[in-house]
């Protein structure tokens, strides 16, 4: 029974799902007014002084800006008139520039007078000065016997223009030119020139004052080197500006008597010509330099250089700074403090700040403003106290307002508590049921159950949330399909390119397996039979023939496959497609004549030199082939074709090699053998005609003949080994030579010398060639010996134009040379080989009765080519 009442009693789950948010809004609604008016009550004073503190900070800081700001205009006006000086001075150095560009003029003279050893020419417009060290005084252009010389002035045509910028600009005191090569200056209005000498105004000796070029050289350094940081004394209005000029100096004394600044700079490169104008510091600050700048009572301004000099100042700054009354005075400033530097700072970059120090006992608060043309710093000191604002009153003032702030804020943080309460009891009503259905929706679309549709909830966020859900579902069961079917997809085209890859990879090994037997193989038959094996794997092959083509042009069979199981193909068939391919040089298919007979794929062998071969493999019915099946058997047929050619060449080069040999056999024979039997018959044959006559002599040539026998058996052996003639080995191709001549000489009885002259040593010469040529002069000597009757035999051997010349002459019978010779004639023909095959080249000069001479030139070192081996 109590369990019953219990869960009478207790509440749904929605409803505790409403008393939680609507709890929740409450809190939200009501605890942070709550909060709010607990602490302000509590913390009344904390609250404010802290905001009588941030009006305090706030009012002082409007304060400055304002007054940084007044200072800032102030030093943008003095800015703006420098510019204008400044800019003037640039046009008179331009003027300056045209007018000394052109050729002087007489039509100015002046009347010169001196005082103190200066000379000078003074009007009430212009004044022109030469300082007595100048060049025209010692060069004697000025002559002062009646102290008055009339002289050129080329400036005189900038007068009107000089008098045309004091009258623009009345701060302007005077503007001059100065030459200080020759110490010559002219300024303009004219001056008292003995008065401003005797007040040390002007220099005797150089016409720009006592202190010489100094005044001007400080200033230009001062713009060169002033800042410490890239950005120094760089106006943000004009970035692209630098300071080259016009230069402002420090105040000094000018030549008109009064304290001043100069606005000047160079003319020319080399710092000889300067203009400028002479400017007084009263005249420049006279209206912008006043109270009025800040316009608090106590405040009064102060105009600074970039090298800390002060140009102007009032009496208070003065007594501040206890400063003299003379301008140009440094300004006392301590380094390391707060203010020392923060000043030097200014100073040295030319960037703005606001600078805090005590003066008798006063707060006072330094305003600093850059002028960027002369580099000068204006600053305005004001009190602080001037500044801040009543800090009792605004105490009071605050706190009245916080007390009539809190005396309204309870009433309404009741009345805002209970609409709160109100609006959040209604709120939680309509938002449960619609979450309380998107729940349920959730839950079945996180099970998985995507066939119901989520039910709409209105058009207000919950709404949006529903429609999102039901797009989610929408777009879960479409992305579910596309997927299925793109793996459907997916796994079609795997397959297909499994099984792509898996063909390829079958043909590339079929062509390695062929491009193996290939190269290991000369004989044409392993070589079809190769390709018709490769052929086999690449296409669904039932038979096959390969055949190589003969010299007369026929087919001769090489290899056949019949087909194990399958049906056979007539030969006939496959001889025509053979043929077929022969005369396309391509690859042939001839289908059957029925959708059931076999299709016929022909392959040509061919070279350059002609066809080579045919394969022919008759394939399943309705076989089709491929652009890359086609361009496969092409690859086969090359290198099929290749292999067949290179069989072709290795048996034409064993063929060539046999000939070769036989030719060198033969000629080996000729020239040692034959020769030397010629020479031991030739010995018999007259041993046998002195046997009765003379029995010694024939005893004589027979040991001859013997010798002569010898030696031919030796020269036997030596040739069957195929090693170089003992001669060349022992001693080299002159001396072998010598001694071949001297042998031949003694056996023949004809007189016979060798000649050796201008030769290289060593001789560049391949050992081939060297034998070549001894045989040669064997080969020269014996036919002298046995048909020119010659009496006398001359061997020579030198270098003539870079080759190696050798002649061997006699004094024979001699013949015609343009007869064929007799059948059985070895001798010139061998000669003329030899020569060739030592990369050389073989003359023969004969006419009957007038001798014979045989010449060989044969190239030494690099000229020659290597030439082929010659077998001794």
């Amino acid at each position: 029974m109590i369990k019953r009442i219990l869960a009478i009693r207790r509440p749904p789950r929605r409803q505790r799902f409403r008393d939680r948010m609507l709890l929740g809004m409450l809190v939200v609604a009501v605890v942070p007014l709550v909060a709010f008016t607990v602490i302000v009550a509590a913390d009344l004073g904390s609250v404010s002084r802290s905001t009588v503190d941030d009006t305090h900070r706030t009012i002082l800081q409007d304060q400055e800006q304002r007054q940084q700001g007044q200072v800032a205009d102030r030093a943008l006006a003095i800015d703006v008139r420098l510019g204008s000086i400044a800019g003037e001075v640039r046009q008179l150095r331009e003027q300056t520039t045209t007018v000394l560009a052109q050729p002087p003029t007489d039509s100015a003279q002046l009347s010169f007078q001196v005082d103190h050893g200066a000379y000078f020419a003074s009007t009430p417009e212009t004044s022109v000065i030469v300082g007595q060290t100048s060049h025209l005084v010692h060069a004697g252009a000025l002559d002062f016997n009646d102290h008055t010389a009339p002289i050129a002035s080329p400036s005189a045509p900038l007068v009107p223009f000089m008098a045309g910028m004091r009258k623009s600009y009345p701060e302007i005191q005077a503007v001059w030119i100065v030459d200080k090569g020759d110490s010559v200056i002219r300024t303009v209005p004219g001056i008292d020139v003995p008065t401003a000498i005797k007040d040390r105004r002007i220099n005797p000796d150089t016409p720009l004052g006592p202190d010489g070029d100094t005044v001007f050289s400080t200033s230009q350094e001062r713009f060169a080197g002033a800042g410490l940081q890239p950005q120094a004394w760089s106006d943000p209005a004009k970035p692209g500006l630098t300071s080259t000029g016009p230069y402002w100096t420090d105040p000094y004394k000018t030549r008109q008597g009064s304290e001043g600044v100069t606005v000047w700079m160079p003319v020319s490169s080399d710092g000889r010509l300067l203009v400028g104008a002479d400017i007084t510091v009263a005249d420049i600050t006279g209206t912008l330099l006043n109270p009025s700048i800040s316009g608090e009572p106590g405040a009064y301004p102060v105009l600074l250089s970039s090298n800390n000099r002060v140009l102007a100042a009032g009496d208070q700054a003065r007594s501040d700074f206890s400063l003299g009354p003379v301008a140009g005075q440094t300004l006392p400033l301590q380094k390391g403090t707060a203010f020392g530097d923060g000043l030097l700072a200014v100073e040295q970059t030319g960037h703005p700040d606001m600078l805090r120090r005590s003066f008798a006992g006063v707060d006072r608060e330094l305003f600093t403003a850059p002028i960027y043309t002369a580099h000068w710093v204006l600053a305005t000191s004001v009190p602080i106290k001037n500044l801040e604002p009543d800090v009792s009153g605004l105490t009071r003032g605050i706190e009245t307002g916080i007390h009539r702030i809190l005396i309204h804020v309870i009433p309404i943080a009741i009345v805002l508590g209970a609409l709160a309460f109100l609006l959040a009891t209604l709120v939680a009503r309509r938002l449960v049921g619609p979450v309380r259905a998107l729940q349920v929706s959730a839950e079945r679309l996180a099970e998985g159950r995507t066939d119901e549709p989520v039910p709409q909830q209105g058009e207000d966020e919950v709404g949006m949330l529903s429609s999102s859900l039901e797009r989610m579902r929408r777009e879960i069961n479409a992305s579910r399909d596309t997927i299925l079917a793109a793996a459907r997809e997916l796994e079609g085209r795997v397959s297909e390119r499994t099984h792509e890859l898996r063909t390829r990879n079958e043909e590339l090994v079929a062509l390695n397996t062929l491009a193996g037997a290939l190269t290991r193989a000369l004989d044409s038959e392993a070589i079809l039979a190769g390709a018709l094996e490769t052929a086999r794997a690449v296409l669904p092959t039932l038979a096959g023939c390969a055949w190589v083509v003969t010299e007369d042009g026929r087919l001769e069979e090489q290899v056949r496959w019949p087909g194990e199981g399958e049906p056979a193909v007539e030969a006939e068939a496959l001889a025509r497609c053979a043929r077929a391919a022969l005369d396309e040089h391509d690859v042939v298919v001839v289908a059957g004549r029925s959708r059931n007979q076999p299709v016929m794929v022909g392959i040509a062998f061919a070279a350059s030199e002609g066809d080579l071969g045919a394969l022919v493999v008759a394939c399943r019915p309705r076989t089709h082939l491929g652009e890359r099946t086609r361009t496969l058997l092409g690859a086969v047929s090359d290198q099929v074709a290749l292999a067949l050619r290179a069989a072709q060449l290795a048996a034409e080069g064993r063929e060539l090699a046999v000939l070769e040999e036989r030719t060198r056999l033969a000629r080996e024979i000729h020239d040692t053998l034959a020769q030397q039997l010629t020479a031991i018959v030739l010995q018999l044959e007259a041993a046998e005609a002195y046997v009765e006559r003379s029995p010694g002599r024939a005893e004589s040539l027979v040991v001859t003949a013997r010798d002569l026998a010898r030696s031919a058996l030796q020269e036997a052996r030596r040739s069957v080994w195929d090693l170089r003639p003992a001669p060349l080995e022992a001693t080299g191709l002159v001396a072998a030579l010598d001694r071949e001549v001297r042998r031949w000489s003694k056996h023949s009885g004809i007189t016979a010398r060798l000649r050796a002259d201008r030769l290289p040593n060593p001789l560049a010469l391949q050992p081939a060639a060297e034998v070549g040529l001894l045989r040669i002069v064997q080969e020269a000597l014996s036919n002298a010996a046995r048909h020119s009757g010659a009496r006398r035999v001359e061997v020579t051997v030198g270098r003539r134009d870079g080759a190696l010349e050798l002649s061997v002459s006699d004094d024979g019978a001699g013949f015609q040379a343009d007869t064929a010779p007799q059948p059985g004639s070895f001798g010139l023909v061998g000669m003329g080989e030899r020569a060739r095959l030592a990369g050389g080249t073989l003359e023969v000069s004969t006419a009957p009765g007038q001798g014979t001479r045989v010449t060989v030139r044969l190239p030494l070192g690099g000229e020659a080519t290597a030439p082929v081996a010659v077998s001794a």
